[in-house]
């Protein structure tokens, strides 16, 4: 009787237990979808797979070297700056770093400093200079750094540096592998006479150049892979600032564009989705 009774509690218990460990692996989570934001001191920005962002030894040589340079030039000495040390897991010259921002400058080892517009692009072992003293709201205008192999980050800070100070920070970025890509798919419906044969897809948030230029394919919605990040989408046809648009890739989605062109500077974004990759349709 106490060997029935003995048995009867486990088989209850083991119920409980499995009923409770079912209600648990129903409950929704949404953790992996949730943006992850990283603040490192007077930077924020989310966090990227594929790129790394530490604070800076600046007692080597180069660091030292501009330091020098920043503090002895009249035109940089006194001014409000975050540096990007940016290095590359497999350096090639085939496709450049870039960066934009209100005001972006560059060193390179043995050179002076460059530079003073929006946008600026570097190779592995180089310096990016983000120069906050012409922006009047900094808190509105990220700084983007982007690598075609490697995905593109924006950076937001509230209080840039103290003038002569600047903030220095390592940059690494690794090839993104292939499990960790996103997909584009563009569509774009227009009349007959509105002509649009190219895109850009842009890593940096100005302009058309220093992007990737891209027939427009006969199908319509051939699918793009692309690291993950920030990007801006540009037809090339059509006028520079009403034919911009900025988008984003996640990892392992795929995001579609769908565009309707009535004239030639007339297009509109009719909607954008976002689904899962399926791994068996590869």
């Amino acid at each position: 009787m106490r060997h029935s009774l003995n048995l009867l509690m486990l088989l209850i218990l083991g119920s409980g237990l499995l009923r409770a460990q079912s209600v648990h692996a129903e409950q929704p989570t949404d953790s992996d979808e949730q943006v992850q934001i990283v603040q490192l001191d007077h930077l924020s920005f989310e966090k990227h797979p594929c790129i790394e962002v530490t604070r800076a030894n600046t007692n080597p040589t180069l660091w030292r070297n501009f330091l020098r340079q920043l503090k002895t030039s009249p035109a940089t000495q006194r001014g409000r700056y975050t540096v990007f040390h940016v290095k590359q897991e497999y350096p090639t010259k085939r496709a450049p770093i870039t960066a934009s921002g209100t005001t972006t400058r560059s060193y390179s080892p043995g050179k002076p400093i460059s530079g003073n517009g929006a946008m600026v692009k570097v190779d592995s072992g180089d310096l990016i200079i983000w120069d906050h003293l012409n922006s009047s709201a900094p808190a509105k205008h990220p700084f983007r750094i982007g690598h075609a192999a490697s995905g593109v980050m924006d950076f937001f800070t509230s209080e840039p540096p103290q003038p002569g100070k600047p903030r220095c920070y390592d940059l690494y970025m690794k090839v993104c592998p292939k499990e960790m890509r996103g997909k584009l798919v563009v569509t774009l419906l227009k009349r007959s006479n509105v002509k649009c044969s190219s895109f850009t897809i842009n890593m940096v948030a100005n302009g058309g150049i220093y992007g990737i230029d891209y027939r427009w394919p006969y199908n319509n919605n051939r699918p793009i892979e692309l690291a993950p990040g920030p990007y801006s989408f540009l037809f090339r046809q059509i006028d520079p600032v009403k034919g911009r648009f900025d988008f984003k890739i996640n990892p392992g989605v795929i995001t579609q564009l769908n565009f309707k062109a009535s004239s030639q500077n007339a297009v509109e974004l009719v909607s954008q989705t976002f689904e899962p990759i399926d791994e068996k349709a590869k």
